[in-house]
């Protein structure tokens, strides 16, 4: 029976190992370079798509820190966000992205921080 909100109580050790998981299964997915590769020239028109990407890295990799590839993984994508914000605010806070695109960055660069931080 699935779970709703008013419904959740503990999970049980098996519901936790599956759940974690889905979870590496989706960080194996999403760091495959043909998910989406910062190095390749398909989304040099749209840069949210890039932050987008290394931001479910790391989400990802946060959840689950002891799997053996959850270092590399968050390692790698806040890599590629330091060098999206080097790279993609000029002296004078222009963004490489049109603004409203620009906030989508944004909102992931501060989760992606908070998630680094804690």
């Amino acid at each position: 029976m699935m779970r709703t909100a008013s419904r959740c109580g503990p999970v049980s050790p098996e519901e936790r190992a599956k759940i974690l998981e889905k979870i590496a299964k989706a960080g194996y997915m999403i760091n495959d370079p043909r998910f989406f590769n910062p190095d390749a020239h398909h989304g040099s028109m749209c840069p949210n798509m890039f932050t987008s990407a290394a931001y479910y890295r790391l989400a990802v990799a946060a959840l689950i820190p002891s799997h053996p590839k959850a270092k590399e993984w968050f390692n790698g994508a806040l890599a590629e966000l330091k060098q999206e914000f080097d790279d993609w605010v000029d002296p004078q806070g222009g963004m490489a992205e049109t603004p409203h695109y620009s906030m989508v960055i944004l909102d992931q660069w501060l989760a992606s921080a908070v998630i680094a931080r804690n």
